[in-house]
């Protein structure tokens, strides 16, 4: 059976608030747009050798490119059964669900205003680190997923390492059909060898 929903006076909220405004639970939620996005991991090849190597990558935050639509999510808490929900950025709105509230001689107004001023929403602002890039959750598909490369033809050289050419004329002896020493691979494949490889690499914010 469900909950059976009542009605909660508007002051008796207010009363609660003002005597319990350090216990109450807030919980972030549908806040996953805030956190960093790998953009790019360029395939870097030698000019002279052809082989190919990774040392940085780039991240961007959605809230930073104004093609997106983005959402901060929402902060949510609950006092004698009425859950509310406002906007992570701004407490300008509330919705709730659960109880229903009877302001009274109060209006909806004034009541959020009070409750703001009684106990601390967590606000978003951007400066904390909670939502700071964090290269040790960055898995080997995160990488190969925005790994880039202008070559068309990979190939393992006779060291074993991958390289890459804009198309085969640029292979030594292969035009006359002489043994280059290469064995060619597809771009997966050559992807999945160099992150296997992979030093550590440098993450910087693409701005």
């Amino acid at each position: 059976m469900s909950e059976k929903i009542k009605k909660v006076k508007a002051a008796d909220i207010l009363a609660f608030a003002a005597k319990h405004k350090n216990k109450i639970h807030f919980e972030i939620t549908d806040d996953e747009d805030l956190y960093p996005i790998l953009g790019s991991v360029p395939v870097e090849v030698d000019s002279d050798t052809h082989k190919c190597s990774l040392s940085s990558g780039y991240f961007y935050y959605r809230e930073n490119d104004c093609k997106d639509s983005i959402s901060f999510g929402s902060c949510e808490f609950e006092i004698l059964g009425v859950h509310f929900s406002t906007p992570y950025d701004s407490h300008d709105s509330f919705s709730t669900d659960g109880n229903e509230i009877d302001y009274g001689e109060m209006n909806e107004d004034e009541f959020w205003e009070e409750l703001q001023n009684l106990i601390n929403i967590p606000l978003y602002d951007g400066t904390g680190d909670e939502y700071e890039f964090d290269e040790n959750r960055v898995s080997d598909q995160d990488l190969i997923d925005v790994m880039e490369c202008d070559c068309s033809v990979f190939a393992i050289d006779k060291d074993g390492d991958v390289c890459a050419f804009d198309d085969e004329s640029e292979i030594l002896g292969y035009e006359s059909g002489e043994d280059a020493g290469y064995k060619f691979i597809d771009q997966d494949e050559a992807f999945q060898i160099l992150v296997k490889e992979r030093p550590d690499l440098e993450f910087e914010l693409l701005y």
